[in-house]
């Protein structure tokens, strides 16, 4: 494998403290800033700030550009500075994108003020401000008459006419509604003429510039009524329809993203990222190790801005063969997610069968 500069540079110092006679010096196995930015290169221990984007844009810190992604839907860039030193990072979108914000180790919308006395990261976040096409409402159809003997709801059927992630439904509130899935039951409603509109949304929450709209009529019938057998002397007993179940609509499955860095002490896996990404708002993780040595053996890491960063639990901590880490991501109204890794001795990481993930 070819050796970086940086390998290159330790190795020298290495072979000149052997040629001298002398002990190796004590910072020569540290990692030295040795290409960044700042004064004191090659004397001050290196930090590293990863940067990811998502959508379309560009991040820089002054008029250097530290990452751009133009094509692909997330782009990560990893910028080695001198430990302490101060950035200031600045998002600018690309055409027929906005800036929606910073997580990590920023927030907000504003300039992002780094300093860097660890390992950190930040996500930008650019959201396309073409908005997703409305659904097409399959059921009920235009000036369909619904005859009921009750104040019933009725279901409503949908199917995606484009990018959307989740749906928006209203019966006769033409300025937004309640989020939705196909098929969708109505409040109960009374006799008359009704409105029901569905808009479509997409995953930074772009609703559809107009939604799909349904007109349709119920009427309210009187309830039947049963002659009694002749001669039975009963008194005559009310029929009535009760509400038609509606069956739920299916759930939108999550789609986490795992982010993982490590090196290998030996046949030891040693990560020096672990981050989940992508969590949806009101979202939690669970993650439980299996090994001897795992730094816990369940643990349900905070969720701040979508993600749930791990790293600091297995800093440092060298992990055996065989360790496996599961991870179960839960949402409000979506199918949860189950995956995992294993260790492997001085392997990358392999992904843990799903019959060992998380009952």
């Amino acid at each position: 494998m070819a050796l970086t500069l940086r390998g290159l540079l330790l190795l020298g110092l290495v072979a000149t403290a052997l040629l001298a006679g002398g002990a190796l010096p004590a910072s020569a196995g540290a990692a030295k800033c040795l290409t960044c930015e700042g004064e004191g290169e090659g004397e001050v221990e290196a930090q590293f700030l990863t940067i990811e984007i998502v959508g379309h844009g560009s991040v820089k810190n002054g008029t250097k550009t530290y990452c751009e992604n133009l094509f692909s839907s997330s782009k990560e860039c990893e910028v080695e500075l001198a430990e302490g030193k101060k950035v200031t990072l600045t998002a600018t979108a690309s055409s027929e994108y906005t800036f929606q914000g910073w997580s990590g180790a920023c927030s907000g919308t504003g300039s992002c003020e780094v300093t860097m006395t660890e390992a950190k990261s930040v996500t930008a976040t650019f959201a396309d401000v073409t908005p997703p096409a409305p659904p097409t409402i399959n059921s009920p159809t235009s000036g369909q008459v619904f005859e009921r003997t009750a104040e019933e709801p009725v279901s409503v059927s949908f199917t995606n006419s484009g990018d959307a992630v989740r749906f928006r439904c209203s019966v006769d509130n033409p300025s937004g509604g309640e989020i939705c899935f196909t098929p969708w039951s109505t409040p109960k409603l009374a006799a008359g003429t009704h409105t029901v509109r569905v808009w479509a949304e997409d995953a930074v929450g772009n609703l559809s510039t107009s939604p799909a709209s349904v007109t349709f009529e119920v009427v309210i019938a009187p309830p039947k009524t049963e002659e009694p057998p002749s001669g039975s002397g009963g008194a005559p007993s009310t029929g009535s329809t009760g509400p038609t179940p509606v069956p739920a609509g299916p759930l939108l499955k999550l789609d986490v993203r795992l982010v993982a860095k490590w090196r290998f002490d030996r046949k030891q896996t040693i990560f020096r990222k672990l981050v989940l990404k992508r969590i949806p708002a009101g979202g939690k993780v669970v993650v439980t190790c299996i090994g001897a040595s795992c730094p816990f053996k369940r643990k349900r890491p905070r969720v701040i801005g979508g993600v749930a960063d791990l790293t600091a639990s297995f800093a440092g901590r060298k992990l055996d063969p065989g360790v496996r880490i599961l991870f179960k991501a839960t949402a409000p109204e979506m199918a949860s997610e189950k995956f995992g890794i294993e260790t492997r001795p001085g392997e990358h990481p392999r992904g843990v069968p799903q019959a060992l993930a998380l009952s």
